[in-house]
């Protein structure tokens, strides 16, 4: 069912043939770690095995992999394979933490937790301060300080389980960092744990039901309240499923502004709200999102590439030299250029800069559906 992964040389074929996918590299003191991930997710982007495997997994500097998250895995009735009638032998199932991912890795003698594609995210740091407590983030992303988490059983857990070549993967949920479902405590919350070689996963805490009826529990699913849904299981992968309150949540039933549909892309949360569209029917809606996906996702590319031809004509190492040849640029060339010579972490400001020419673009253009579609 999983990839078994030796070696990072094993994913050039798809960083070459996915341009989707990518690798950076970041440091965390003396120590350099390479992430492969996705930044925006297309029809056929999670077509293999080692593809779905892209969504942050981190190697060190001999190639290894130091942390392995979740699969990719997709919502029922999202893939031909994932349609109802094909899931006959499903197991067990737990309630869908609506946080953010959160993943320690052993940085030398010390836990750094990450999101799906940085150590240094927003949401990254603010999970750090909180393990760490008081600490600075300048001493918490120094790896010869010793920083005092605020848990030091869940400490000593997590090293048991990176010495056994496992990732430990959390959700992290916060009133401050609310996506729909609102959580009165800070909190990190164990999902699972996982082999960093053979991709295989530890026991899941999930509820077992053998007489599970598929079909009743989508349609009692669809209907519940303040929550995000569930995660199901068979002996071979996992399903996503949502109910509708989560879903309506993002604003995507009846009617949607092209600006908030460029977020919903932007922010990869564009998957689970098509998979609840194919269970109401609403087959016209997906065709629309997707052909803007398409549009989105070309312009970033095309963009990136001019971008990235212009940095290896202009880059040089006086500042001031290089800040006089990118100054004739339009502003956002300027401003990806300018991105990309302070610091190799640009995708925040390709992602704006896309953003805000979609919401320009068809900043009056709302699209509306009829109930029939």
């Amino acid at each position: 069912m999983y990839e078994i992964i030796n070696h990072i040389s094993q994913f050039d074929e798809t960083l070459k043939t996915k341009e989707e996918i990518r690798l950076k590299k970041e440091k965390i003191g003396n120590h350099e770690f390479s992430i492969i991930s996705y930044m925006i997710a297309m029809p056929n982007t999670f077509n293999s095995l080692l593809s779905r495997e892209c969504r942050g997994i981190v190697f060190n500097e001999k190639g290894e992999v130091v942390s392995r998250p979740f699969h990719k895995f997709f919502n029922i009735g999202e893939k031909e394979f994932t349609q109802p009638n094909k899931l006959k032998n499903i197991i067990g199932y737990s309630k869908k933490i609506d946080g953010s991912r959160a993943i320690p890795v052993l940085v030398g003698n010390k836990i750094i937790w990450k999101t799906k594609k940085s150590f240094y995210s927003y949401i990254a740091v603010n999970i750090n301060k909180f393990y760490y407590g008081e600490d600075s983030e300048q001493d918490i992303y120094n790896p010869e300080h010793k920083s005092k988490p605020f848990d030091t059983k869940l400490d000593w857990t997590i090293r048991d389980l990176i010495s056994e070549d496992k990732t430990p993967l959390f959700e992290f949920v916060s009133p401050d960092n609310q996506i729909v479902v609102k959580y009165v405590n800070t909190d990190l919350v164990y999902l699972n744990s996982r082999d960093n070689k053979s991709g295989i996963y530890c026991q899941m805490d999930r509820t077992i039901d053998n007489n599970f009826n598929l079909e009743n529990f989508i349609q009692r699913t669809l209907l519940e309240q303040e929550m995000e849904g569930y995660v199901l299981y068979d002996n071979d992968d996992f399903y996503k499923l949502k109910t509708i309150w989560y879903i309506d949540r993002h604003r995507a039933m009846d009617n949607i502004s092209i600006r908030e549909l460029v977020d919903l892309i932007l922010d990869n949360k564009l998957d689970d709200i098509i998979a609840n569209l194919y269970d109401l029917g609403c087959m016209e809606r997906i065709k629309t999102f997707q052909k803007y996906s398409e549009e989105i996702l070309n312009y970033m590319l095309q963009f990136e590439k001019e971008a990235k031809e212009k940095f290896c004509l202009y880059n040089c190492d006086n500042l001031k030299e290089y800040a006089e040849k990118v100054k004739k640029e339009r502003p956002p060339m300027k401003a990806i250029l300018f991105s990309m010579k302070r610091k190799p972490e640009y995708e925040i400001t390709l992602k704006n800069i896309v953003s805000d020419y979609f919401k320009e673009k068809y900043k009056n253009k709302v699209i509306q559906f009829g109930s029939d579609e």
